[in-house]
């Protein structure tokens, strides 16, 4: 009565102007509110909308940074969309930076979207034609493993 399937369809399942994302079937996207800060992995089968300060690294199935966000660490996830700060590299399929973006870190993707504005100190790292082994993130995350920038996976590194 209140919501449209038509409008649902028309945005793509996005709703309103806060980057937030809501799939059909699936319960809304855990919040990370302004006033937190977390320090350490938060993983998680669902959506992700982080507000506030996240120190390590993220998989999720879409992830949403917002414009006062900060997140230092590498992400994991099937969609990225970045309004706020992230140290780290992100693997996904499909990566969308916003002119209020800031990014210091590769991004691996198949399908990247850049705002005027966004800010990338990294690599663009095309997946269509490779390693797409790296989005396994569907149902649950991925057990690769990802370290924080800087530090080194493995002694061979």
């Amino acid at each position: 009565m209140f919501s449209s399937d038509k409008t649902d369809q028309q945005t793509n399942g996005r709703t309103g102007s806060s980057g937030r994302e809501r799939r059909k079937g699936n319960s809304p996207a855990s919040l990370i509110g302004p006033d937190l800060t977390i320090n350490g992995e938060l993983i998680t089968p669902g959506d992700l909308q982080i507000d506030g300060t996240v120190i390590g690294n993220i998989q999720c199935s879409n992830l949403t940074v917002g414009s006062s966000a900060t997140v230092n660490g590498d992400t994991k996830a099937r969609d990225v969309l970045l309004c706020g700060s992230l140290t780290g590299n992100i693997h996904a399929a499909t990566v969308t930076l916003t002119k209020t973006a800031k990014i210091d870190g590769d991004i691996h993707h198949e399908t990247i979207a850049i705002e005027a504005g966004a800010m990338l100190n990294g690599r663009l790292v095309s997946l269509k034609n490779g390693d797409r082994e790296a989005m396994t993130v569907a149902g649950s995350p991925s057990n690769a493993p990802i370290g924080l920038r800087g530090t080194p996976l493995s002694e061979a590194d």
